[in-house]
């Protein structure tokens, strides 16, 4: 996926550091699918904000959950 020339996916080089990314950036980000993402927000697992009609997520806030997956914990556990 590419926007704006700046690849969005998580492991390129050319990474363009967006501190706010929709939902199929976020899903491009953590590997998963557009649904996956949805479906966490409806749950309240990932926190999203809106902005122009537009549904947007942090991704300090992403990447302090993966941080915590990786050390045992998740979701404040």
């Amino acid at each position: 996926m590419k926007t704006k020339g700046f690849a969005v996916t998580k492991n390129s080089p050319m990474t363009l550091i967006k501190p706010w990314l929709s939902i199929k950036e976020t899903a491009v980000y953590l590997g998963t699918t557009e649904g996956a993402i949805r479906n966490q927000i409806w749950r309240g697992q990932l926190k999203s904000y809106k902005h122009l009609g537009r549904t947007l997520l942090k991704r300090s806030e992403i990447d302090l959950l993966i941080e915590a997956s990786a050390k045992g914990g998740f979701y404040g556990n």
